[in-house]
């Protein structure tokens, strides 16, 4: 399985750790991207100089035990799955898989276990469902933004969706999970977050989704500060040949002549010495319309691709329109509990 970290310096990498380790979104043994240093809580920085806290002591804890188990169900795999197996007996062992229900051990069941067929994984999201807890729910947002295979995200998004349906607010685990993989992602992963985001109705997270429509993936050119030619030419025009030299040859009766024939290029050269390449993200711009439209009623076909222009529309049309929402919902509610309060107590 490929791991969603970039391994940067040794103190940034160990703050990113430990600050996804205490958020409890540690899968894997994979964290989400390497954070940079004024993304770093403060929290989080006082716990790196103090390898010996109780957060990092329960981190601690947790992996040796997980690393225990790996060979366990690593063993588990070999046994019952990487060969011919009876149907039944396959069924017995994915219910096997189901004992495993310490959160502690949910990180390894998707390292060792999603590289199988169908059957194996599904019933490990339905697993991890069925705990109703915040791990679980995170292990599932992990699997809906960074699996490799688009069936098996959507799966486990219906499953979060499901998970999610009838509670006030999304868990801090996993909007951080949705967050790295839009932030941070690549393509399959930010297109994935948008899609759980706007599913899940996270309004708080529509200015990422603003920001994140439009976003570089490459380019070239100079970057050393030493120019060395250009990356490409594009010419228009004509070219027209002519016989620039002509050389005779003679030998006993006979002659000959030898043409040199250069060529006259009359148009324009456009040199091209950097280039940037920009990708526009579809997914992301209609979640994000979808949620505009959805929270405020507000349309954004205006804004185009334009995200300066999104983010002036969100602080100057969007965020009055939820205060003022907001603000009705209030009256609201505040004449009905005072139609419902007894006599005397109005």
């Amino acid at each position: 399985m490929t791991h969603s970290c970039r391994r940067g310096t040794a103190p940034a990498f160990a703050r990113a750790l430990i600050a996804c380790a205490v958020a409890g979104l540690v899968v894997g043994g994979m964290t989400p991207s390497v954070l940079a240093q004024d993304e770093v809580p403060a929290w989080a920085k006082a716990i790196v100089k103090d390898p010996d806290s109780p957060e990092m002591r329960a981190y601690a804890a947790q992996r040796k035990k997980r690393l225990a188990f790996e060979k366990e169900l690593k063993k588990l795999r070999s046994d019952f799955f990487r060969t011919a197996r009876p149907p039944e007996v396959r069924r017995q062992a994915i219910e096997k898989l189901k004992q495993y229900t310490d959160p502690a051990l949910f990180p390894s069941l998707v390292e060792v276990f999603f590289t199988e067929a169908s059957d194996v994984r599904l019933a490990l999201m339905d697993h991890f469902a069925a705990q109703k807890s915040d791990e679980g729910d995170t292990t599932l947002a992990w699997i809906g933004v960074y699996d490799k295979d688009k069936s098996v995200r959507e799966a486990a998004a219906r499953r979060l969706k499901e998970r999610m349906a009838g509670k006030d607010a999304v868990p801090n685990r996993v909007q951080w999970v949705l967050y790295e993989g839009l932030v941070h992602g690549g393509e399959d992963a930010i297109a994935a977050s948008a899609g759980l985001i706007n599913t899940l109705d996270i309004v708080e997270a529509l200015p990422m989704l603003i920001n994140a429509q439009a976003g570089i993936q490459g380019g070239g050119g100079n970057t050393a500060g030493e120019r060395t030619g250009a990356l490409a030419y594009i010419f228009v025009g004509t070219q027209t040949t002519y016989v620039s030299d002509l050389t005779p040859v003679v030998s006993e009766s006979a002659v000959a002549f030898d043409p040199q024939v250069d060529v006259v290029n009359d148009g324009v050269v456009l040199a091209v010495l950097d280039a940037q390449v920009y990708v526009l993200r579809g997914s992301v711009r209609r979640a994000a319309a979808e949620m505009a439209e959805r929270h405020a009623g507000l349309s954004t076909n205006h804004l185009g691709w334009n995200v300066p222009a999104w983010n002036q529309w969100y602080a100057k049309q969007f965020v009055p329109a939820m205060e003022k929402k907001k603000a009705e919902a209030k009256k609201v509610a505040e004449k009905k509990a005072a139609d419902v309060s007894p006599p005397g107590k109005k």
